[in-house]
């Protein structure tokens, strides 16, 4: 699992509904830019893209957009009215993120290990190491 800060539960921020929020908004921001940088891959094919390689990538995305709606499913339980924990709430949302972040390692570790394999040279897309997407471990 990634790591990163988790607060206490009786921590100032956990009590901060608003706070709290924007840091998940920042988190799916970042989620949904990784896999638009993984989606842009897959259509344009960047270098000798092997049909393999293509239908591994179409298949990260797919992955990565399922998760991707959990998250944003526990994004809209933080901001609803009906949330009494903003907390707990804050913590599912957390823990489903790492699960993304993890995944998305993962699953670019697979793609660069595919593509050496196959020889082909990813350049400036540089997917293995996330550089696309930003500090994605930073996020928290």
């Amino acid at each position: 699992m990634a790591r990163h800060i988790v607060y206490p539960m009786d921590h100032p921020m956990m009590g901060d509904p608003t706070r709290l929020r924007g840091h998940a908004r920042c988190a799916l921001a970042r989620a949904s830019a990784s896999i638009e940088s993984l989606r842009h891959q897959a259509i344009s094919g960047e270098g000798p893209m092997l049909r393999q390689q293509r239908a591994l990538m179409h298949e990260v995305v797919r992955e990565l957009d399922l998760r991707f709606g959990d998250l944003q499913a526990r994004y809209v339980e933080l901001g609803s009215e009906a949330c009494t924990d903003p907390g707990a709430a804050w913590q599912r949302f957390f823990d489903r993120y790492d699960r993304f972040l993890e995944a998305l390692r993962l699953r670019r570790c697979e793609i660069a290990t595919t593509q050496a394999h196959c020889g082909v040279d990813d350049g400036a897309a540089m997917i293995h190491l996330g550089a696309s997407a930003g500090p994605l471990s930073n996020v928290g």
